[in-house]
């Protein structure tokens, strides 16, 4: 019975937390990874990334092990089962960051810092501009348009593009999800249906991404802010258990040694312990999102504008142009996390990929065949092509964040 009162009751906590991270603004930022430049690189920020998490799960292990050398030392069984929990793991690694908007606020500084631009001469740390495909998607007496003045910068990640967003929702939701998926087993429920319940309610539950965080706040539903609250729980699980992704069984990342925590030796800055989490599912131009009708047709418009600088963008590894094809087949494969369900929304009609919306060489019209003017369309006439200007230069933060943003 205390089993059952203790799952329900993390599970309330969980909506409580939803709703914080609603209110706070973090879901409603937006993110845009189509209209990227091509004349500079981005730089990679994969070991950046994986330096800021190797320090804190370090930090972190010590923190708890000179509690436990308390514990131990006390014999008090309650608080050693407390520090070795899973969940109290997540709990302090969650705690190392701050909640989920000020998160994406204070990694988007750092990523402007001085230190950080002189770290990576002559590339993009972070790019954002006022021209992006949101800047004309609602009436201009649509409040919604206000929501989406917090744009995220676009960052490349082990190779992935993706909105800073994406690094608070793999850990701020990825932590929600995470402990409402203890919850569930501590109710009763196998690993199955506790991950199978998580994924649908807030998916598509009442504080979800295809309701009230993303479609009701923005219009925009985002799969790939879906994909990195689910891949944020698999972190989060993986901190402390075995997990398979893709086929590959990844071991713990922190290990309990003779009572004690230690980081697993195949965490190191640089070894590529976070690419099985940040990948082309948190891009939102590869990962498309489910549009409210009012929003497609400005935004079909401005892919069919901009699809030489899109191809370019996505060009292969020999700078080709690659096939409609290639963009629709990725669309259909990240529509799963590498064959999991995370809870994406397939909504054929409501949303496009760069296959379907833009103009490949040879052909005048896209492959969508959607006449636009059966779609509403919220601004007068096409929006302005906008000169697109990189916030890059301008240092909008603090050397000292260049650790933990």
């Amino acid at each position: 019975m205390e089993q059952v009162w203790r799952a329900h009751a993390v599970s309330v906590l969980a909506v409580v937390l939803a709703v914080g991270v609603l209110s706070s603004g973090s879901p409603a930022n937006e993110t845009d990874q189509f209209t990227l430049p091509t004349d500079r690189a981005f730089a990679d920020l994969g070991p950046f990334m994986e330096r800021v998490h190797f320090e804190i799960m370090t930090e972190m292990a010590d923190d708890l092990n000179k509690e436990l050398a308390r514990a131990y030392m006390g014999n008090r069984r309650y608080d050693i089962e407390r520090l070795t929990a899973p969940g109290t793991v997540a709990d302090r690694f969650r705690s190392s960051f701050a909640p989920g908007f000020i998160e994406t606020m204070n990694l988007e500084n750092s990523l402007r810092t001085r230190r950080i631009r002189d770290a990576y001469p002559d590339q993009i740390t972070a790019y954002r501009t006022l021209g992006w495909i949101y800047a004309w998607a609602h009436l201009p007496i649509d409040p919604r348009r206000l929501v989406l003045l917090f744009q995220s910068s676009t960052i490349n990640v082990h190779g992935a593009y993706m909105g800073t967003d994406k690094i608070a929702h793999f850990h701020d939701l990825g932590h929600i999800y995470y402990k409402s998926y203890l919850a569930r087993l501590d109710g009763g429920m196998t690993p199955e249906a506790a991950r199978d319940w998580v994924v649908w309610f807030y998916s598509k539950g009442p504080i979800s991404e295809s309701f009230t965080i993303g479609a009701i706040a923005t219009g925009v539903v985002s799969n790939a802010d879906l994909a990195s609250n689910y891949a944020g729980m698999l972190f989060y699980q993986n901190l402390t258990e075995p997990i398979t992704i893709a086929g590959e069984t990844l071991p713990p990342m922190l290990e309990l040694h003779e009572g004690y925590w230690r980081v697993a030796y195949h965490v190191r800055p640089e070894s590529g312990f976070l690419r099985p989490f940040l990948t082309d599912h948190c891009n939102e131009a590869l990962n498309p999102c489910v549009y409210e009708i009012g929003m497609r047709g400005p935004i079909r418009r401005r892919l069919r504008k901009d699809s030489a600088r899109i191809l370019t963008v996505y060009a292969d590894e020999s700078g080709a142009v690659r096939d409609p094809e290639w963009f629709r087949a990725k669309a259909v494969e990240l529509r799963t996390f590498y064959g999991q369900d995370y809870g994406a929304l397939v909504r054929e009609r409501k949303m496009f990929s760069i296959g379907d919306a833009c103009i490949f060489p040879g052909s005048d019209t896209p492959l969508d065949s959607t006449s636009l003017a059966e779609e509403t369309t919220p601004a007068s006439g096409d929006p302005p092509h906008s000169t697109l200007v990189s916030e890059n230069a301008s240092e909008t933060g603090h050397p000292d964040v260049i650790r933990i943003w």
